[in-house]
């Protein structure tokens, strides 16, 4: 899961350690530099400009899972090493919303919600998606050798991004290792306003 929101001095960041230790035991920090070159052409004259761009970045790991959440001025990333449960996940988004409080965010830019799942011994035979959203092609009468597919979705509250895909690293010879990815990446349309919007529950609605 990614948010971002607008940049801000992460002044308060103490107290969010605070609350986030209990679920992520490990803290680090670093500072990045980012780089931005704009090329304008005029005249066959080229005006190159270079701005660089101090970031800082806090990362907290739970080291008996691997689950990371990372803090920076402009967004805020939680990966998950071994997805359990809808459960946790819901826990860790209510942690968030207050170490925004904490922050004074008010508005989220974007919310982004992805998943995925790498299946491994698939039967070429069954169908993983829903059929709402399946091109199905188990009806071929030769072997798949590989199979991309990608469908956009757009509702109320999100755009939804469906992939799914046998890439088959040995192609165009037959599928050896069986490995059937799912990914499913749903980003939020506009900016959510945190006292004004229910935001929980239209990131429940997300999953």
């Amino acid at each position: 899961m990614r948010i971002d929101f607008n940049k801000n001095s992460l002044s308060n960041i103490k107290k969010c350690s605070e609350i986030i230790t209990p679920f992520f035991d490990s803290e680090s920090f670093q500072t990045l530099t980012s780089e931005t070159i704009n090329i304008n052409s005029k005249e066959w004259k080229h005006d190159t400009k270079v701005e660089k761009t101090l970031k800082h970045e806090y990362t907290f790991l739970n080291t008996k899972n691997g689950n990371t959440l990372k803090l920076t001025d402009e967004s805020l990333l939680l990966q998950y090493k071994d997805y359990t449960n809808h459960d946790e996940l819901f826990k860790h988004f209510d942690l968030i919303l207050k170490v925004f409080s904490i922050l004074k965010v008010e508005v989220l830019n974007r919310v982004w919600l992805r998943y995925i799942n790498a299946l491994s011994d698939y039967d070429p035979t069954k169908w993983y998606i829903d059929k709402k959203y399946d091109l199905n092609i188990t009806s071929a009468t030769g072997d798949i050798v590989r199979n991309i597919w990608n469908i956009v979705v757009k509702y109320d509250n999100c755009n939804l991004s469906v992939n799914y895909w046998i890439w088959n690293n040995d192609f165009p010879s037959k599928v050896i290792n069986k490995e059937y990815i799912i990914d499913l990446d749903c980003a939020s349309k506009s900016p959510l306003i945190i006292n004004d919007d229910d935001v929980l529950n239209i990131f429940k609605s997300f999953h």
